[in-house]
């Protein structure tokens, strides 16, 4: 990181820590840290790509998300089963990532090393229909019983990846942390505005929307819509992608878009809140 670059971002941080509200201003401080080679957290380098990228993203920790669900879905909402074996081997894989590792090993008494050597092996016998061992039939049920929704993104998981990225550049003091933090409910607004009208490019031929709910904007949730779904094409599945709070969003749901959707721009005001134009 230049000498350049590392004093225009802490200046952004000092105006931001002194309550400055500028989109141009958290434009700037993403896209400072986005470079890998000095940001390891995902989750601003997303936000930082959505602002890169606009309108179309194939790549990043939200675009591999929706990929994952929209290889699962697909075939486990489906009540096609001609193609089963090999599909499901696919949707078990996606299943596996979906999931904690901690989660897995509770339920199946499987370390995380073990259960990705016993989901390999799940997935051959699968595809050819071979008889699974016992602690290889435990995994698969346990896949097959679906996935715990959790969003991509959190109000305090973007704030904690900010922190932890200006942290390790040298741009933020430990006494500074709690006065960043007082902005998160506006970065928050800033990500969702943001990330909002982009459309995601799935592996495998899938696409999907993410739109912003217009139900409360001092709480944005971005839904992700993915249509459609391999096995069923009339469908739609949408779940919430950024949510003010890890309770916020229910779980996934099938159903078409539906009024409170807001499908036109948005942008952050004067006063940091969400108009819908």
């Amino acid at each position: 990181m230049s000498p350049f670059i590392r004093a225009d971002l802490r200046r952004r941080v000092e105006r931001l820590i002194a309550g400055e509200r500028s989109t141009h201003g958290l434009t700037r401080l993403f896209l400072g840290l986005r470079d890998p080679i000095f940001v390891q957290e995902e989750i601003v380098r997303d936000v930082a790509d959505f602002i890169a990228h606009q309108g179309l993203r194939n790549r990043g920790k939200t675009t591999n998300r929706a990929t994952l669900w929209w290889r699962f879905l697909g075939v486990f909402g489906s009540a096609n089963l001609s193609e089963l074996p090999a599909r499901e081997a696919d949707a078990l894989e996606a299943a596996f990532f979906l999931h904690d590792e901690a989660h897995i090993a509770a339920e199946t008494g499987l370390s995380p090393s073990v259960a990705r050597s016993v989901l390999g092996a799940c997935k051959k016998k699968i595809a050819t229909q071979q008889a699974l061992l016992p602690r290889e039939d435990t995994l698969v049920r346990f896949l097959r019983n679906g996935v715990v929704f959790q969003p991509v993104i959190t109000s305090d998981a973007l704030i904690d990846s900010v922190t932890q990225a200006l942290s390790t550049n040298g741009l933020l003091d430990a006494l500074e942390t709690q006065p960043l933090r007082a902005a998160s409910p506006y970065i928050s607004r800033f990500a969702a505005s943001i990330m909002h009208g982009c459309e995601l490019a799935l592996g495998g031929g899938g696409a999907a929307l993410l739109t912003l709910k217009r139900e409360d904007e001092l709480r944005p949730t971005i839904d992700c819509v993915i249509a459609p779904i391999p096995s069923q094409p009339s469908s739609t599945i949408r779940f919430a992608f950024f949510a003010a709070e890890a309770g916020d969003p229910p779980i996934f749901a099938t159903r078409m878009l539906e009024a409170e959707d807001w499908s036109r721009p948005v942008e952050l005001n004067g006063d940091g809140l969400i108009d819908f134009v």
